[in-house]
């Protein structure tokens, strides 16, 4: 095995380049056949360009590490969560949202999330009440009260929202786990999860990778990159 690592790496890029079809012909073309499927099963040309480059960002990283994806074989765990099956000790996540992709990758379990705060709902305040814990929502509504706009709320709906999507990621129970069963404000370093029937300590790191974009990362280790490894998907690697 080439990779020997003992951290979490993140990597992001962005994928409004593929609206050049010569470039996302050439791109397409160089992934495996079920990383295609994936691309060719969603309808919209903005959904296809973040599949795309989920399934680039996750061959990049994979290639960093010395293993080539066209010979790796997917196996998924009880609620889904994907795992490499002849690398037991290589774990990844993936995430997009806006034009933005991420792939987290790490030598221990590890859930990541990006979001764009722009495509904030209306409904934002009902959407927190019912999958916030009581506390979380306080906070929210603290924020609201205490500014001109709902922009800073917004804005700290988004961190939260991050923080529990990396949580139940890294967890592997997906939305099987209710998000109001912990808690994870923006100065919350470390939380208490029951995955699968026992209790694991998840750390919580947080990014502003771009204007507009929140991201975070949940691991059971803390030795978390200070910032994430750019990709530019116009360059040939």
């Amino acid at each position: 095995m080439l990779y020997n690592f003992h951290m979490i790496k993140l990597f992001i890029a962005d994928v409004s380049c593929f609206s050049n079809s010569e470039l996302f012909n050439l791109s397409y073309s160089s992934l495996p056949d079920f990383r295609k499927e994936k691309v060719n099963k969603v309808r919209f040309s903005s959904d296809k360009n973040l599949e795309l480059g989920a399934g680039l960002i996750l061959q990049y990283a994979l290639n960093e590490l010395g293993i080539n994806i066209s010979n790796v074989t997917f196996t998924a765990g009880k609620y889904g969560k994907p795992y490499l099956r002849d690398f037991p000790d290589i774990f990844f996540s993936l995430s997009h949202s806006g034009t933005k992709v991420a792939c987290v990758v790490s030598d221990v379990e590890t859930g990541c999330d990006i979001q764009y705060s722009q495509n904030s709902p209306k409904n934002y305040l009902k959407i927190a009440k019912r999958f916030f814990t009581g506390y979380e929502y306080s906070k929210l509504i603290d924020c609201l009260n205490s500014s001109l706009d709902d922009a800073e709320a917004k804005e700290l709906f988004f961190q939260i929202w991050v923080l529990k999507e990396s949580c139940i990621k890294a967890c592997g129970m997906g939305l099987s786990m209710p998000l109001n069963s912990f808690e994870s404000l923006p100065e919350t370093k470390r939380v208490n999860l029951t995955c699968n029937g026992s209790n694991q300590f998840f750390f919580l790191k947080s990014y502003e990778p771009a204007p507009n974009y929140k991201c975070a990362i949940a691991s059971i280790s803390d030795d978390f990159p200070a910032k994430a490894v750019e990709i530019d998907f116009t360059k040939k690697y």
